[in-house]
């Protein structure tokens, strides 16, 4: 699938027209810059209320281009007054100043004013020396990570080090010229809307391609005409063993050790620690073992292990009963299930939702009034064959599509390069 590159060309650069004269100045020669204030913390304040309140989880995707017109917290006339905030206006540019959302690059330009949280800053374009969208696209650039507080153990930006920032201006007859950032930010917005079209093209196909893989899922596991099959409980059918926590670990490999499989190992395939088999009251597990993520965010997260080694303790081995049912069979229709396993009652730690295991019925097809394994790996096969083409697929419109985020940065670089004389 080739993608055609949006145009960057036009009969004249805006940067390049005759009598505009670059000049590198500080950031606060042409904008004035603030720090929000921390929000709220009782309810009451944002009962029924009108006023918005941007945290940094408003912002969205990195670097997103769009006005914020709305965010999830509004605070009332109370709210207001018993809270310091600081109100950001209209087209003011906010970006995270603390925090490891400063790593995320994200960027938003306000809609409409509203107050701001303290872990952003705000960059309000002066009247007669910038463009906020001009503002916006230069800084939506710029890696603020570089700038980060080399002495703090919690990153954060100094308002002064943003004011400080270099950004190139246009000036025409010695002052700045808004004619020119205005036409460059019409050429960035022309060629931005070109890749943001094929964009959502891709991203389309993305979407499509994960329901066309729900649906596989979904179908698999529906009785053709003839078959017989029998809903069973999960439970009976399926024990959970926890992993377990050693007394004793090693930084190696020994003599007499097993590798310690933890969540880690299993997406990154990294292994750090070595248990002393002895000494330990341990979970083994084997190569073709079914495992589940027990505790955590990720919780309900299954894998197939390809390696004898001792489970942490944040994991679980699904060991099956009576050896009647395929393993890779169970392991496609737990991932139906994830949702459902991952909303539990625990909020400070996440578990798996044992509730929902045991209400959970298995469909299965059978024969002479047993479980059929060679039907179940069947169904498995058929879907580890889908699910790879889907997934070759996707890695290829995921690669044009970081293809045409790195074209959106390369029109940056192009109007904001230091040589504008070329």
């Amino acid at each position: 699938m080739k993608i055609r590159e949006a145009s960057t060309e036009t009969k004249t650069k805006p940067w390049k027209v005759e009598g505009v004269e670059w000049k590198e100045v500080k950031l606060k020669e042409v904008a004035k810059i603030i720090g929000g204030n921390t929000a709220p913390q009782n309810k009451k304040f944002y009962e029924n209320g009108k006023y918005l309140f941007v945290r940094v989880s408003d912002l969205g995707a990195k670097k997103n281009f769009d006005p914020i017109i709305d965010t999830r917290d509004k605070l009332n006339d109370e709210g207001i007054k018993r809270n310091k905030l600081v109100l950001a206006p209209k087209n003011t540019i906010v970006f995270p100043k603390s925090g490891a959302a400063i790593l995320t690059n994200s960027r938003g330009i306000l809609g409409r004013e509203a107050y701001i949280v303290n872990h952003l800053a705000g960059v309000i374009a002066l009247e007669n020396k910038s463009s906020p969208r001009y503002l916006l696209f230069y800084l939506s650039k710029i890696d603020m990570s570089k700038y980060i507080s080399p002495h703090s153990g919690y990153p954060s930006l100094k308002l002064e080090t943003i004011r400080n920032l270099k950004i190139p201006i246009p000036f025409r007859n010695g002052k700045p010229d808004l004619e020119t950032q205005k036409k460059i930010v019409e050429y960035i917005e022309s060629n931005f809307s070109r890749v943001n079209s094929i964009l959502e093209k891709k991203k389309k196909i993305l979407a499509q391609l994960d329901e066309l893989w729900e649906s596989a899922l979904e179908n698999a596991f529906k009785p053709r005409e003839g078959e017989e099959w029998r809903e069973v409980g999960f439970l009976d059918m399926v024990n959970l063993i926890k992993g377990s926590k050693p007394k004793k670990v090693f930084n190696e490999n020994r003599d007499n050790t097993l590798p310690y499989l933890t969540t880690e190992y299993f997406r990154e395939k990294v292994i750090k620690k070595f248990i002393p088999i002895k000494e330990n009251k341990l979970t083994f597990i084997n190569k073709g073992d079914l495992v589940i993520i027990a505790d955590g965010s990720r919780s309900g997260e299954l894998f197939l292990c390809d390696k004898e080694g001792v489970l942490v303790s944040t994991m679980a081995k699904l060991e099956i009963k009576e050896n009647e049912i395929y393993k890779k069979y169970l392991f496609w229709f737990l991932t139906i299930h994830f949702e459902q396993l991952n909303k539990s009652k625990y909020t400070a730690t996440p578990h798996i939702n044992k509730n929902h295991l045991k209400k959970l019925k298995l469909p299965l097809p059978f024969r002479n009034g047993k479980p059929e394994l060679e039907r179940q790996k069947e169904i498995a096969d058929y879907l580890d064959e889908v699910y790879e083409k889907i997934k070759s697929i996707k890695e290829k419109v995921q690669f044009q599509i970081n293809q045409l985020d790195e074209m959106k940065e390369s029109i940056l670089n192009e109007v904001f390069s230091r040589d504008k004389g070329k």
